[in-house]
């Protein structure tokens, strides 16, 4: 398992090398189920690897390579969201990760032009102490996409703006 990890960290320039070892160490974890930690490391590795599957469709330039990766994004978003909630017992625990997963799922299905993407938004926005960088991201995807959601974006930067004026100490120089 170590090393299909340490492998797939050496990979960063080839995101689907990098996926495919996740992948991999994944699947080895899997038969070490003995150890209590491995939950931890496997949602680690599906979080990692649907990460590199979404850079690899960034990357494509081949139009159904980039589907295929992107419709594998959103598997592996859901695979990592059914390991957090065994770790959690249930009780979907908000953490970074799940602001992560939420994030890819937005960008794979806005480039997939599939719908759902109020819903993603609505479970962003209930979030606690969300950066004003979260919002900024859904703003530039939503502008950036072949349907330029227009209102999604709107309403992501009025949500960034709420952040910074929320902060205790506003950094002038990062909402430039």
């Amino acid at each position: 398992m170590k090393v299909a990890w340490n492998l797939a960290l050496q990979c960063h320039k080839s995101p689907l090398m990098m996926r495919k070892l996740f992948k991999l160490c994944s699947t080895l974890l899997e038969l070490c189920r003995g150890d209590p930690g491995n939950k931890g490391r496997k949602h680690t590795c599906l979080l990692m690897s649907a990460a590199a599957c979404l850079q690899a469709a960034r990357d494509s330039t081949e139009n159904q390579e980039k589907v295929e990766l992107l419709r594998e994004t959103l598997e592996l978003v859901d695979q990592t969201r059914a390991v957090a909630m065994a770790i959690s017992g249930g009780n979907g625990e908000e953490s970074q990760a799940s602001v992560l997963l939420l994030l890819y799922e937005f960008e794979a299905k806005i480039l997939l032009g599939e719908s759902g993407l109020e819903g993603i938004f609505s479970k962003l926005s209930k979030l606690k102490q969300l950066e004003p960088k979260t919002f900024e991201i859904i703003a530039a995807l939503s502008m950036n996409s072949k349907a330029s959601e227009l209102y999604l974006a709107e309403e992501a930067l009025r949500r960034a703006i709420e952040c910074h004026i929320s902060q205790e100490k506003l950094d002038y120089c990062q909402i430039r």
